[in-house]
């Protein structure tokens, strides 16, 4: 055996750099391997070439800002299959999860300023000739490439798939593409459309689904928008051939906004409401009228909370435009039938946000008291739902005054006393 460099190959075999010639017949190249990324497969996103050296390993199974890709290197200091089958565990459930909630992609999102290093922290030769074309790791979870099995384990298993990092993305678009029915045309397109009804008036519409299905009408509750919608449920009922019309109340999203004054919190505790308070009927009219501005002459309506109101509202006055109705944890706006109790209405009196960061953290208070103990919400997932509510907004510092001329819609006089008075289509 001889151990030394290589200076030069001879007609006789090799000479080292020490001077000294070695005879060989055979010479057998032993100089190890190349790491070739993910195959060699080249990425893009949108068209546009993506450069996964300034990519960021999430979890060490996705790469920040990389929808929907998944990779899995194992343990450097023990069974390298340990570390790959809790990856496929956290990454099914991260696809359970986005079925249920019908995200069409999830991707990790890096905090501004993250610190980085090397993927791996390992000496083989061909791991540190390819560190320079390699994604990077971060300096703490869970951007950190971990090499304990323990800690991966109860980071992996045992806590929530979900965190502020990831975002989640609407599945309605991809389910238009998957259905050979839909009919290209105005307001056919799965995006959102300003219907125009007049008299200052203006709603904020999405559709979703074939031009010639039947109907279904979403109304959303009090300071909900119509994003508040589980996109599953939206794509459930796309996939049965239904046309999905999901509306903004007024007061909401990028619907128009009431130019009365807000009601106080002791108008709204003492009924004593102002005169231009409008109600849950003119609401209920908002919705008629953008149906007729559609050319829906009748719909299946669902509504939850408020909107559930706001559709019995319709179904009584205006059984014509009304085939079924779905009425979600609502009630008639009577106040010996059912009412807000004392505590979520302290909350929803609360003074509005400054600003996006304190919005996203009342709505998931809210969602939590909501919730209850017993069912506790996905936090992250709840937050990028404010965070979409708060962007989308005509006028996000103004949601507690149009809450409060909401709340004063359920309060006015007159409201669910006109419906038990009108005869109700049948109920899914």
């Amino acid at each position: 055996m001889v151990t030394g460099a290589i200076a030069e190959i001879t007609e006789t075999g090799v000479r080292m750099e020490n001077g000294q010639d070695i005879p060989a017949d055979v010479l057998i190249t032993a100089t190890g391997f190349n790491v070739l990324l993910f195959g060699g497969a080249r990425f893009s996103l949108d068209g546009a070439p993506v450069d996964l050296t300034e990519k960021v390993a999430y979890r060490g199974v996705m790469l920040s800002d990389m929808p929907n890709f998944a990779f899995a290197i194992g343990y450097t200091n023990a069974s390298w299959t340990l570390k790959i089958g809790l990856l496929v565990d956290w990454f099914s459930r991260l696809l359970a999860h986005m079925d249920g909630i019908g995200a069409a992609s999830a991707r990790p999102v890096a905090p501004d300023g993250l610190k980085t290093k090397p993927l791996l922290d390992f000496d083989a030769g061909y791991i540190q000739r390819a560190l320079d074309g390699l994604p990077k790791q971060g300096t703490r979870s869970p951007w950190l490439m971990s090499m304990n099995y323990l800690a991966d384990r109860r980071e992996l298993r045992s806590r929530p798939v979900v965190d502020e990092f990831l975002r989640f993305d609407d599945a309605a678009a991809p389910v238009l593409e998957e259905l050979p029915t839909l009919l290209a045309g105005p307001g056919d397109t799965g995006v959102e459309e300003i219907v125009d009804l007049g008299d200052g008036r203006s709603m904020c519409v999405r559709i979703d689904g074939p031009a010639d299905g039947p109907a279904v009408i979403m109304i959303t509750g009090l300071a909900f928008d119509l994003t508040a919608w589980p996109i599953s449920f939206v794509k459930s009922l796309v996939k049965e051939g239904f046309r999905v019309v999901r509306i903004d109340n007024r007061d909401e999203g990028r619907s128009f906004r009431a130019t009365s004054k807000a009601p106080s919190a002791r108008q709204l505790l003492s009924g004593d409401l102002p005169e231009d308070q409008y109600t849950v009927e003119d609401m209920s009219e908002d919705v008629a009228d953008t149906m007729r501005a559609l050319g829906i002459d009748r719909a299946d309506l669902i509504g939850f909370s408020l909107g559930g109101m706001i559709a019995q509202s319709l179904a009584a006055h205006h059984p014509e435009l009304v085939r079924r109705l779905v009425s979600i944890c609502s009630t008639t706006g009577d106040p010996d039938v059912g009412t807000t109790a004392t505590s979520t209405a302290a909350m929803l009196m609360l003074p509005g946000a400054p600003n996006r960061s304190v919005y996203i953290r009342g709505r998931t208070i809210i969602g939590r008291h909501l919730a209850g103990p017993g069912y506790p919400i996905d936090e992250a997932y709840e937050a990028q739902l404010a965070a979409a509510h708060w962007d989308r907004s005509l006028n996000p510092h103004g949601e507690s005054a149009a809450m409060r001329r909401q709340i004063g819609a359920i309060r006015a006089p007159g409201t669910g006393q006109k419906c038990s008075r009108t005869s109700r289509p049948p109920l899914w």
